[in-house]
C-alpha cells in the first residue's frame, strides 16, 4: 500500500501537508534493515551473523524503524512536490509532534507549507524604460592619452625639482642641536613629492637638486603610518617614539617624460598597425572608454528594469512560514530581533527571485552551454 499524502488549503499562502504512514507500509524494509545489522552485529558471546534476531530487534528495532520511516518520508515528499510542480516556498517545515516510535505502529506526518500565490507579468512595448549611454568627453580622452604617454615615457634627472618628481636619497636622525645621532635611524628612500602631506615641507623639496639637505618632521611630512615605515625603514613597534628631528639628503631627482603620441607609441599599443595618427588614437581611446562604461549602462538598465516591476508587479508573501523557515534553517541561531531587522530586506530579495523565475519559465529562457 502506498503512503498516503494529502494537502489542505489553509489560504491562499498557506497549506498543510499531511502524510499517513501505516505499519504495512514500512514493516518489511525495518525487518531488512534489521537482517542486514544482524550480518555486522559483533556482540559479546556471539559470533559474528549469529546474533539472535530477537535481541537484535531489541537492541536495533527503534532505531531501524526511525531510519527506514524517515528516509520513506524524504523520498516520498520529494516525490510529490515534484509531480505536483507546486509553487511553493522553501520547504516543508515539520510541525512538531510528540510520538512514541515503540508503541505507535500508524502515524500521521503534517507539514507546513508557504504558497506562492498566482500573479500575472504583464509586460509590452508600452512599458519602456531608459538607456543611459555614458558620454566619454574630450577631457576624458585626454586623461587617458596623457596617462598611457607617462605609462610609456622616460625617466630624466632634472637638476630641480617640481611638484609631480621623485627625489632619492636618505633619511638620518637629529639631534636637538640638528647634528647627527650616532647610530640613529638612517635609511634610504624614495620620495613622491606630491605625496608629501605637509605643504610646508613640500615648498623645501621644489626646486631642490642633489645635494640638499632638508630637515622635517617626518610625522608630519608622512601622516600615514604605513608610509612613515616605509620612508624610515622602522617597525610599528617604533613609531610611537620616533623624533621629530630629521633630515633628508637628496642625491638624485627623477622625472617621468612623457613619450610623444606619434606612429611609435601607436606600434606599441596596436601591432596590427591599426593606429597611426594621433586622431586615430584619439577616436580608439574615445570608442575603449565606451565600450568600458557600457557595463555600468547595462547594471544600470537592469536595476531600474527590477525597481519597475517590483512596484508594477504585487502580491503578499506567507510571512509566519517564511520566518519560521528562516529561523530554521540558520547555520547560526538568529534571535526574533535580527530577524525582524532584517525580514524586510529578505522578502524583497525573495520578491524578485519569484518574478524572475515567473519571467524564465513564461518565456521558456533556458541556460545551456
Amino acid at each position: 500500500m502506498a503512503i498516503s499524502i494529502t494537502l489542505e488549503n489553509i489560504d491562499e499562502l498557506n497549506a498543510l501537508l499531511k502524510v499517513e504512514v501505516k505499519e504495512e507500509d514500512y514493516l518489511s524494509d525495518v525487518e531488512n534493515l534489521l537482517k542486514d545489522y544482524r550480518k555486522k552485529a559483533n556482540l559479546p558471546g556471539f559470533r559474528a551473523g549469529k546474533t539472535p534476531m530477537g535481541l537484535i530487534k531489541k537492541k536495533y528495532g527503534i532505531s531501524a524503524k526511525v531510519e527506514r520511516i524517515n528516509q520513506m518520508l524524504t523520498d516520498e515528499l520529494n516525490n510529490y512536490l515534484q509531480n505536483q510542480e507546486l509553487n511553493f516556498l522553501g520547504n516543508p517545515l515539520p510541525v512538531m509532534q510528540d510520538i512514541n516510535w515503540e508503541s505507535e505502529k500508524d502515524f500521521v506526518f503534517e507539514y507546513e507549507m508557504g504558497l506562492i500565490p498566482e500573479f500575472e507579468v504583464k509586460i509590452s512595448k508600452r512599458n519602456k524604460l531608459n538607456y543611459y549611454k555614458i558620454a566619454v568627453d574630450d577631457t576624458m580622452v585626454d586623461k587617458y592619452a596623457d596617462d598611457i604617454a607617462l605609462r610609456y615615457g622616460k625617466m630624466s634627472q632634472p637638476d630641480a625639482a617640481t611638484n609631480g618628481d621623485m627625489v632619492y636619497g636618505e633619511f638620518q636622525e637629529l639631534d636637538a642641536e640638528g647634528n647627527v645621532v650616532e647610530g640613529g635611524i638612517q635609511n634610504k628612500a624614495t620620495v613622491m613629492i606630491d605625496k608629501i602631506d605637509s605643504e610646508t615641507i613640500k615648498a623645501q623639496f621644489i626646486d631642490s637638486g642633489a645635494e640638499t639637505r632638508i630637515e622635517l618632521n617626518p610625522k608630519a611630512a608622512f601622516t600615514q603610518e604605513a608610509d612613515l615605515i616605509a620612508m624610515l625603514g622602522v617597525d610599528a613597534t617604533q613609531v610611537a617614539d620616533l623624533s621629530e628631528n630629521f633630515a633628508f639628503i637628496i642625491e638624485t631627482v627623477q622625472r617621468m617624460v612623457a613619450a610623444e603620441l606619434n606612429e611609435e607609441l601607436f606600434g606599441k599599443l596596436y601591432p596590427d598597425n591599426s593606429v597611426t595618427t594621433e586622431e586615430a588614437f584619439r577616436a580608439k581611446l574615445r570608442e575603449e572608454a565606451e565600450g568600458m562604461y557600457s557595463g555600468e549602462s547595462d547594471m544600470r538598465l537592469k536595476n531600474d528594469a527590477v525597481d519597475y516591476l517590483m512596484n508594477k508587479i504585487t502580491f503578499d508573501l506567507p510571512d509566519g512560514f517564511l520566518k519560521k523557515w528562516i529561523k530554521a534553517n540558520q547555520e547560526n541561531p538568529i534571535t526574533d530581533e535580527d530577524l525582524e531587522k532584517e525580514y524586510d530586506n529578505y522578502k524583497k530579495s525573495l520578491r524578485w527571485q519569484i518574478i524572475e523565475g515567473h519571467i524564465a519559465k513564461e518565456n521558456e529562457i533556458k541556460i545551456e552551454n
